[in-house]
Formats: C-alpha cells, sequence, structure tokens
C-alpha cells in the first residue's frame, strides 16, 4: 500500500513540474512575440487609419498645378511607389495635351495648365483621390476641362479598378446601368447622345459613402454643364460589393436630404431677410454715397458682428465676404447698410428637385432644379456645394445665389 501511495505521489509531483514547464515556456515565447505582435498591431492600425497627405506644387512651365504626396508609411519604399502614382496621374492630361498640341503643330508655349486635388475617400487602407485639370489656349473660346482620379490600395501600392471593387466583376455593367439611367430620368438630363452605360475602363472615385461614376465633357453634356456625374449609393449596391474594402463599414457623415432641403430653404428665407433689410418697423434710414442710395440694415443685422453672425449659421467665412460684396452691401459708422432698391423671385424654392451628384471627405455636391412659379415646366438649374467647416457642413456659395 505504501508503495502504491509513493508512487501516485511522485506522479502528482511529475505533472505539476510538468504543467509549471510547459506554462512557463508559454509565457516566455508569448513574451517573446509580444514586440512582433505589437509591431503589426501597429502596422495594421497605421493603414486602417487616414494616411497624410500632403501638398505639392509643379515646377513645370505655364502651369499651375498642385499635386498629392503621402508621408508617414512605414514602408519608404511603397510610400515611394505611391507618390509617383499620384503625380503621373496628376500630371497626366498636361503630358497627353501637349504631346497631341506637338503632332498637330501647335504653339505649345501658347497653352496654359492648372490642376489641383481633393482627396474623396481616406480610410481603411484605401485613398481615392479626384483631380479637376485643365487647359487655357490663347486666343480659345474657353479653357478645356478634365477631370482625373485615381484609388489606391495603401497597404500594397496597386491602383484598383472599378471592378476590383465588386465580388462579381462580370456583372457590375448590368448592376449599375439601370442606377444610371434612373437619374437621367430623374434629374431631366438632356443628353447630347443617347446614353451607353458603364465604360469598360470606367472613371469613378470613392466618396464616404456613395460610387462616384463620371464622364468627361461632350461624352454626353456640353462644355457649360461640366463633367457628368452619377452618385451612388453603397447601400444601394451592398449586396455585389468586395467586403474586404470596407466600404459599408463606415456610417455616413453627411446630412440626409431632408435636412439638405431644409438647410436650402433657409438660405433662401435669409436672402430675402437681408434683402428687406432685416426686422423693424416704419420708413428705413438712408444716406447717399457716390452717387447711390443706401439704407440701413436693422435689428439683428445692423452690425457687421450681427449679419455675419446671422450668415455664420450657414455659410462658411468666404462666403459671407463675397456675399457682402455681391449685393453691394457696405459699412458707414459701424452700421451695415445696402441699396435702397426692392426686387422680387419668381422661383418655388418649396419645390426644388435636389439631387446628390458628388462627395468628398469634406464636401458635398447638390444639382438643384427649381421651377418657375408662371412656367413650371422649365427649370433653373444650379449646383449647391456643402463644404465642412470647423465640423459643421455649411454653403460656399453666396447668399445672392438663393433669392
Amino acid at each position: 500500500m505504501k508503495s502504491k501511495k509513493f508512487l501516485a505521489q511522485t506522479l502528482s509531483i511529475v505533472i505539476i513540474l510538468v504543467l509549471t514547464f510547459v506554462l512557463t515556456a508559454c509565457s516566455f515565447t508569448e513574451k517573446l512575440d509580444q514586440p512582433q505582435q505589437e509591431e503589426e498591431k501597429s502596422e495594421l492600425l497605421q493603414v486602417l487609419q487616414p494616411v497624410t497627405v500632403n501638398k505639392e506644387k509643379a515646377d513645370l512651365p505655364q502651369s499651375e498645378i498642385t499635386y498629392p504626396q503621402v508621408t508617414g508609411l512605414s514602408d519608404q519604399a511603397l510610400e515611394a511607389t505611391i507618390n509617383q502614382i499620384l503625380k503621373n496621374e496628376a500630371l497626366s492630361y498636361r503630358e497627353k495635351t501637349l504631346q497631341d498640341a506637338k503632332e498637330q503643330g501647335f504653339d505649345i508655349e501658347k497653352i496654359a495648365f492648372y490642376g489641383d486635388y481633393e482627396v474623396t475617400y481616406n480610410r481603411g487602407g484605401l485613398l481615392s483621390i479626384a483631380m479637376p485639370q485643365g487647359s487655357y489656349m490663347l486666343q480659345a473660346a474657353h479653357p478645356s476641362n478634365y477631370l482625373s482620379a485615381v484609388t489606391v490600395d495603401v497597404r500594397t501600392g496597386n491602383i484598383l479598378s472599378l471592378s476590383d471593387l465588386f465580388i462579381e466583376k462580370e456583372d457590375i455593367k448590368a448592376l449599375l446601368d439601370p442606377l444610371m439611367k434612373k437619374q437621367i430620368e430623374e434629374r431631366n438630363l438632356s443628353l447630347l447622345t443617347e446614353f451607353a452605360g458603364l465604360e469598360e475602363d470606367q472613371d469613378y472615385y470613392l466618396g464616404p459613402s456613395y460610387l462616384i461614376l463620371y464622364y468627361q465633357p461632350y461624352a454626353y453634356t456640353p462644355h457649360a454643364y461640366g463633367v457628368l456625374k452619377f452618385a451612388i449609393p453603397y447601400q444601394a449596391i451592398a449586396a455585389e460589393v468586395e467586403p474586404k474594402w470596407g466600404l459599408l463599414d463606415r456610417d455616413s457623415q453627411g446630412l440626409t436630404e431632408e435636412e439638405v432641403r431644409a438647410l436650402l430653404l433657409e438660405a433662401h428665407r435669409m436672402y430675402w431677410y437681408i434683402a428687406r433689410g432685416g426686422q423693424g418697423e416704419g420708413a428705413f434710414e438712408t444716406f447717399t454715397q457716390n452717387g447711390m442710395e443706401y439704407r440701413y440694415l436693422r435689428g439683428d443685422i445692423e452690425t457687421r458682428q450681427g449679419l455675419e453672425a446671422y450668415l455664420g449659421k450657414l455659410f462658411t467665412s468666404t462666403a459671407i465676404e463675397q456675399s457682402l460684396q455681391n449685393m453691394g452691401i457696405v459699412e458707414k459708422e459701424g452700421r451695415m447698410a445696402q441699396p435702397n432698391a426692392d426686387g422680387g423671385s419668381m422661383l418655388n424654392w418649396e419645390k426644388m428637385g435636389l439631387y446628390l451628384i458628388d462627395e468628398g471627405e469634406e464636401k458635398r455636391v447638390y444639382e438643384v432644379k427649381i421651377s418657375h412659379e408662371t412656367t413650371p415646366e422649365e427649370d433653373q438649374q444650379l449646383w449647391t456645394v456643402l463644404q465642412r467647416e470647423q465640423g459643421t457642413w455649411k454653403l460656399i456659395e453666396t447668399v445672392d445665389s438663393f433669392m
């Protein structure tokens, strides 16, 4: 009995020693792996966060072109690859135009180029940038405008084509064509030629909540209209979007259509509140300056501080300053005044048509159609842009745009 008991005790001790050794070894291994795990975690967080994008200016003759460059990536070779892609895209229109001009015998010294960019999506390892470009030839009737765009996977440096965003790559034309044709009908667009739908190498870029498909001027629209854009909500194509890109994971940061509509109506009311001189009773105080009669504004918009605070609820600071110039508003002895004239509007803002056609990280563009009260079948078309200023969505158009 004693021998069996001794054997059992010995076995228990051996088991305990073995378990202790195993646990200690595992703990030691985990400690060895910890720096590697922390490094991998850091790299993952880096690509999931927005990358830093700096603005560079191209040092080229007859050119005012800025282009984006990323910085701060841990992989310097990858960063250099991405930056070369971005620079090449920003200069692509200029290079092609110069080549065509030389082949046709034009004097290239008479061509001026311009270009800028907007970061439209910067999240989860994807960077999408729209690059409006153009040129102006001496004595030409108008400039030539062109929109370029590129979407890059910052984890690999690969450029993503439109089909890369979808699970079933062969079916995207059947998926997207009906959505674009529906918008053509709803927006009552008059095209130069019949719409052929998605192209083989379709131009696009990403917005926070929308896929933006676009066509260059003259493809379907005249120069005066500009680039034709279609904003397709990711949620409308959710079943077909490749999950690994995370396009469906992000909460919408924009305003709802109802909120935008209310904002535009309020801008319309603001215009007429100012145009009618503000709040007050009786005759206006007037004065003459440089041969023009002015009347003082009243109530909460009597002073510059009050007027700017009133407009600042909806308009950017730049739009406010331009609005005062457009409306002829001046300051005299600490009080604001406007030309002493009245007017009216026959536009029916209450029944406006509103269509989102473009969006970026800090911008939303809407196509607005407003009917005339005497000719409701004829629409006045305009574009309005909302831009985020200190975390608040505001209008960049002047207040007189909403008369």
